[in-house]
């Protein structure tokens, strides 16, 4: 599992293969498959973390380093695993509204979950007593000392920065995990905000079609991409045409710099990173209707291909206007 971890961190676009992945997971830890397979049984009731692996059975899965980056790096794409996780969250956050002490390994693991539930847009469904916990858990934050595990139970929920007595956590030092959720949901988050006013505005956006999918991208931006990809060899364009159309003829443009590309509807930029990784000598113009994904996209930007890249809010309808 380690091994493996270590192989998806350095390339991360190979959480493509995802069903492989998931294969190999259950593969690796008989535990997991078997909670999968009793919570598929159970569903729509949320079995406890005790029903789904016995008294002792989730320590053998809360620090598993495949299932960690798995869960931290991509949303699941998996409805036995979505109903599993969404079982675990509804239990996890029972025990954290109770102040059940937890061990380490459970608390990372809830921390982990919180920072999947952020990047798949909170899509797990909720039951009305979770709906209540979630109150519960508010007013913890609000107060003087909320322990870890109920910062981690809420960030389950609802992204952090949306819940204005959260911020006041950042003046406290917490351990590890918690403090990987806080980068995630709060400091990240604030960063994003200062880019606004730094993101270049080239047309209207008139057309209420377009009002109202920039609106769904502002209060979703997506996808919550997590890792640039890694270990790209980048080619010339005309390479990258002979192989993509290997009979077509065409005149090669011999062009190994300066090659301008539009990246039109980047969301949150991982077309328009990727597309400079693997041209050579690419420059992009990176346009999207919504503020939210291109300052999300600018802060995922890696340092060394910041300057390949420009990003600015236009509609693809008015582009003829620029």
């Amino acid at each position: 599992s380690a091994s493996y971890a270590r192989a998806l961190a350095l390339m991360p676009q190979l959480f493509q293969q995802y069903s492989g992945i998931r294969d190999t997971l259950t593969s690796l830890v008989p535990q997991l498959d078997e909670a999968l397979r009793r919570q598929m049984a159970a569903w729509p009731k949320r079995s406890s973390v005790t029903g789904l692996f016995g008294e002792s059975g989730f320590a053998a899965i809360a620090d598993n380093p495949l299932l960690l980056i798995v869960l931290q790096s991509t949303p699941v794409r998996d409805v036995a695993f979505e109903r599993l996780l969404t079982a675990l969250r509804k239990s996890l956050a029972t025990d954290a509204t109770a102040g059940n002490p937890v061990a380490e390994s459970v608390l990372g693991f809830a921390c982990t979950l919180a920072r999947q539930c952020f990047i798949n847009e909170y899509v797990f469904a909720t039951t009305p007593e979770e709906e209540k916990n979630i109150d519960d858990l508010r007013r913890a934050i609000a107060g003087n000392s909320p322990s870890a595990m109920q910062i981690a139970a809420l960030a389950m929920y609802v992204p952090l920065h949306t819940v204005p007595s959260a911020s006041a956590l950042l003046e406290r030092k917490w351990n590890p995990h918690i403090e990987a959720v806080l980068t995630q949901q709060l400091r990240e988050p604030a960063q994003e905000k200062e880019l606004r006013d730094l993101i270049p505005h080239l047309t209207e956006i008139e057309d209420d079609v377009s009002k109202r999918v920039r609106q769904q991208y502002e209060e979703n931006p997506y996808p919550r991409w997590v890792h640039a990809a890694g270990q790209v060899a980048p080619m010339p364009i005309d390479q990258y045409l002979r192989d993509q159309f290997p009979t077509a003829a065409f005149a090669p443009l011999a062009k190994m710099s300066d090659l301008e590309m539009l990246i039109a509807g980047c969301g949150t930029g991982q077309v328009a990173i990727g597309s400079v990784q693997k041209h050579m000598g690419a420059q992009a113009l990176a346009i999207d209707l919504s503020l939210s994904s291109l300052c999300y996209a600018k802060r995922k930007t890696p340092a060394e291909l910041a300057a390949r890249i420009d990003y600015a809010q236009a509609d693809i309808l008015k582009l003829g206007s620029i």
